[in-house]
């Protein structure tokens, strides 16, 4: 099979890791949102440190900085650029109108000001309102967008690889302060969230290594995910959860692995509808948890499911959609830029 050709299961494992990565940050925000909303902790509490469930969000890191070494290879800055913004974009549009239905709906209005210019550009701006409560990891996605953007243009990847090694090396030094959930313009790229990026960047040229290793990798992905809850130094603890999402990423990408779901399966279907997840979970919730004036198990897990349930449906459409419009535009995109034959008009 040829590297340009690859076998259509090939990172069908990354989809299932990208729903296992959303219904983690998901679970998380439910326990999160139930105790402030409800201020009756669930009782989970005394057996299980939730807080472990955010390591998710290092996964999606991951998971995206090895996304993005590939479409480095493949795309045009231009048509690169066009894709995410389509990918990131749409969605987060669509989410913020039913957010804004729903919790009108359900309390009779919506805080309007948390929707701007600022806000909705997904630009780092530092402490500002957002709509839908999620958005502190799409500002970092966009920038890392944009460093693509770049590496693009520098066209050789060994280059490549040496910006990034060096962006990973003044982080590392420096980035101590420039690390916030928010940060502004000259913060960002210095943060130490920007890791998982790197580090997914570094997995898509390592893939392959150790082929038909994956439960080695998960476990000892896994670990290292749990080393932070020894580790008190910051920078030492982020190494760990981001060394431990880099390794899982790898194992998902193992052909082994990803050859064990079709494209059709479930959890593969269920990878796709993960952003859509991502962005609808925290509207569920608190529409469910402040919404129903109700306290208890019952209520949890209820908020829990809708939260799943919905998520997934809302992202199965948005999937749907962004695909059927990527290649509308895509195929009105290569007319254009076709050659035309004896100087006659293309009609589009």
């Amino acid at each position: 099979m040829s590297p340009n050709n690859p076998p259509k299961h090939q990172y069908n494992g990354i989809q299932v890791l990208r729903f296992v990565a959303a219904s983690m940050v998901t679970i998380y925000h439910s326990f999160i949102y139930y105790d402030n909303l409800s201020g009756t902790p669930i009782k989970f509490h005394d057996y299980f440190d939730p807080g472990l469930l955010s390591r998710g969000v290092a996964i999606f890191f991951v998971i995206s900085g090895f996304i993005m070494a590939m479409s480095a290879e493949r795309l045009s800055i231009g048509k690169f650029l066009w894709h995410r913004a389509l990918r990131i974009y749409f969605g987060y549009i669509a989410a913020i109108v039913i957010a804004v239905a729903a919790k009108t709906a359900v309390f009779g209005s919506y805080p309007m000001q948390l929707i701007s210019f600022k806000s909705v550009s997904l630009l780092p701006f530092g402490e500002i309102g957002y709509p839908l409560g999620v958005e502190w990891s799409l500002v970092y996605e966009i920038a890392f967008y944009a460093v693509i953007a770049l590496l693009i243009a520098l066209r050789y990847p060994a280059v490549r690889i040496g910006v990034m090694l060096a962006w990973m090396v003044v982080i590392m030094a420096f980035g101590g302060e420039s690390t916030h959930l928010l940060p502004n313009a000259s913060q960002i790229l210095l943060s130490q969230y920007n890791l998982g990026f790197i580090a997914g960047y570094f997995c898509w040229h390592l893939k392959g290594a150790g082929v038909g290793r994956f439960r080695d990798f998960f476990i000892l992905g896994i670990v290292l995910l749990l080393g932070d809850l020894i580790i008190t130094w910051p920078l030492m603890r982020e190494l760990f959860v981001v060394a431990g999402a880099s390794l899982i990423v790898l194992g998902a990408s193992d052909p082994r692995f990803s050859e064990r779901f079709a494209a059709d399966h479930p959890l593969v279907r269920w990878g796709n509808a993960s952003y859509g997840l991502y962005l609808m979970h925290v509207t569920i919730l608190g529409c469910v948890y402040a919404g129903s004036g109700q306290h208890g198990l019952g209520i949890y897990l209820t908020g829990l499911l809708m939260a799943l349930a919905g998520g997934i449906f809302f992202g199965s459409c948005e999937f749907t959609l962004y695909q059927r419009l990527k290649r509308l535009i895509d195929a009105r995109k290569k007319l254009v830029d076709a050659p035309v034959a004896d100087n006659k008009p293309v009609t589009l």
